[in-house]
């Protein structure tokens, strides 16, 4: 697993990276895709409890646009927690 680039210069910077990833994912990687994150809680200590949160609601909104839309072939996601996996839907 090749790990994320956890450092952003600015609030500017993030809320930027943010939008990049969201129309990334809405519209432009080919479906089917699932994405799995183990030990998150690792990412989550790197980026902080904000990033990494804004990270997964990223994802979620991804998640729920192909489930609204109905897709055959969708986007998933879902993080290693300290408590088991959790699908980000």
């Amino acid at each position: 697993m090749t790990p994320c680039p956890a450092r952003w210069t600015s609030a500017a910077t993030t809320a930027g990276t943010f939008n990049a990833l969201w129309d990334r994912l809405s519209t432009d990687v080919e479906r089917p895709v699932e994405l799995v994150r183990e030990q998150a809680q690792a990412s989550r200590e790197a980026l902080g409890a904000a990033k990494f949160g804004a990270i997964c609601s990223v994802l979620r909104r991804a998640a729920r646009q192909d489930s609204a839309f109905r897709l055959k072939e969708r986007f998933t996601a879902r993080i290693e927690t300290e408590n088991g996996w959790e699908e980000l839907a």
